[in-house]
């Protein structure tokens, strides 16, 4: 997928409860931009209760990032490549007490789940700028985006699709390598 563009891929963003519209206006217009596809959004909805871990009194909330992304492969509508749902949930997984940022299927179609509440403060828990925040948001959605459209994580430090802390994150570009964007191009 080229920046030229594939309009008849169709990418959906699902927001839940506590995402502003700026968010995943945002959102959708980099995948727009980064993938030359169309996207399309999916009224804000509840996190599904089966989902929710822990619902702290503040309105807080932790959920299992795989009931997240089953939930929303089961929404993707047949027109649909992949699904991207933005929370502002912590996401934990069996294996780990917190996912960083986000988490994927690796099929090529399917579902992708987005923290923005891991954007939105380093490592000590202070709170980033606006400019690091979307641009955190940038490269965790092209990220997982990757891995739906099955690339593995990259040795490459410059490409969004290495592991790294958010400190390397900040200093990298919102762009795949040349191996990964030949990988997605095909």
């Amino acid at each position: 997928m080229t920046r030229a563009g594939r309009q008849d891929i169709i990418f959906y963003i699902a927001p839940f409860e506590g995402i502003p519209d700026i968010i995943h206006d945002f959102v959708a217009s980099a995948i727009a931009e980064k993938y030359g596809v169309t996207c399309r959004l999916f009224k804000t909805q509840p996190l599904p209760r089966a989902a929710i871990i822990k619902d702290f009194p503040d309105g807080e909330k932790i959920c299992d990032d795989q009931e997240l992304i089953t939930y929303l492969y089961d929404q993707l509508p047949l027109d649909g490549r992949i699904i991207v749902g933005l929370t502002r949930a912590l996401l934990q997984t069996e294996k780990t007490a917190i996912v960083g940022c986000g988490d994927a299927m690796l099929n090529g179609t399917g579902a992708v789940i987005i923290s923005i509440m891991q954007a939105a403060s380093d490592e000590e828990r202070q709170v980033v700028s606006l400019n690091r925040f979307l641009s955190r948001i940038d490269k965790f959605v092209a990220h997982e985006v990757g891995h739906a459209l099955a690339l593995p994580h990259c040795p490459d430090g410059a490409c969004v699709m290495s592991a790294k802390s958010y400190e390397a994150l900040d200093a990298t570009p919102a762009g795949y390598c040349q191996k990964c964007r030949v990988v997605i191009n095909d």
